[in-house]
């Protein structure tokens, strides 16, 4: 499996990934909830690095930044797993 990151400590036990500003989404963050558009992508960061939490910022690259840290939840974890496995058999399948 492969993933882009948009950052990764030199001893690889966090990513960072950040997403450009929009206030209801930043409104989310502040409070600490991982959006349903992107736990999945940050859940398989971690599962491609190895990497114990993420780093999840919204900014405009100006002021305007909210960040929380998102750790792996196994149950996202293993539907993030299962949809990758479904993936690979729907290619062999085709």
């Amino acid at each position: 499996l492969l993933a882009s990151f948009d950052g990764l400590t030199m001893d690889e036990t966090i990513n960072w990934e950040n997403k450009l500003w929009n206030e209801s989404f930043a409104a989310r963050v502040r409070d600490g909830i991982a959006p349903d558009t992107h736990w999945p992508q940050m859940e398989h960061q971690l599962i491609v690095s190895g990497a114990d939490k993420v780093l999840f910022t919204v900014s405009d690259g100006g002021e305007n930044i909210v960040h929380m840290w998102y750790e792996s939840d196994p149950e996202r974890r293993a539907m993030v797993i299962a949809g990758w496995k479904q993936f690979a058999e729907d290619v062999r399948n085709y």
